[in-house]
This record gives C-alpha cells, structure tokens and sequence, in this order.
C-alpha cells in the first residue's frame, strides 16, 4: 500500500522563489503600496503653471488674468525660458514654489508681481 502524500507543507507555500525572495518582495510591496498612499495624501497646490519658450500655460487651478499678463510681459527679461510655478495655500495665503530654472533674483521678481496684482 502507497502512503499517501503529506498535507501539510513543511516550507512556506511550496514555492521555491517565495522562500528565497519572499521578505523583499514583501518589502517592495510594501514601499510602493506606501508611496502611492503618500502621493494620494499630500497637499495639492492651488495652481501650476508650466513655462515653455518664455510662455507660461495655467495647467491647473486659477490664476488672476494680471498676474498671468505681467508674468508673459517679464519672462523674457528674467532669462527663463521653461520652468514651473506652483502655488501652495499656507495658513492665509499662497506661497509660490519655483523649479530651478528660477534664480534667487528670478523668483523674488516673480513674487513682487504676485502680491502686487
């Protein structure tokens, strides 16, 4: 008479690479899983503006038609010519973000328009 074979399985799931990659696949499911979640959760800004050849595009939210004028009319005395500018609400105003095509003096002009328009 055969015996019959063993219900149970004595490593894991039975599956070869489970045993030798079964904890850093667990890992990576995990970190992607927690990135996802993060950029789910993460304050949106108000607005962005991408800028090509010196021309600034609202990609999203509002933006004061003024402020979009006078930024078009500066841009190519600032020697930007793509970037972003985004808008994030802070307490009871927007602080805007710059990329790195801004310089320091760039940015500051750039700011000087917002809050005057």
């Amino acid at each position: 008479m055969d015996e019959p074979l063993p219900l149970d399985v004595p490593h894991g799931n039975g599956l070869p690479w489970w045993d030798a990659w079964g904890l850093p696949f667990q890992l990576l499911v995990i970190a992607v899983v927690g990135w996802f979640v993060y950029r789910w959760l993460r304050p949106r800004p108000e607005f962005q503006i991408d800028i090509q050849n010196q021309m600034p595009r609202v990609v999203w939210g509002r933006v004061r038609p003024a402020f979009l004028s006078e930024l078009t009319d500066m841009l190519p005395g600032l020697d930007v010519a793509r970037g972003t500018i985004t808008g994030h609400k802070n307490a009871q105003r927007i602080v805007l973000k710059f990329s790195r095509e801004f310089s320091a003096a760039a940015q500051q002009q750039v700011r000087n328009v917002w809050y005057a328009s």
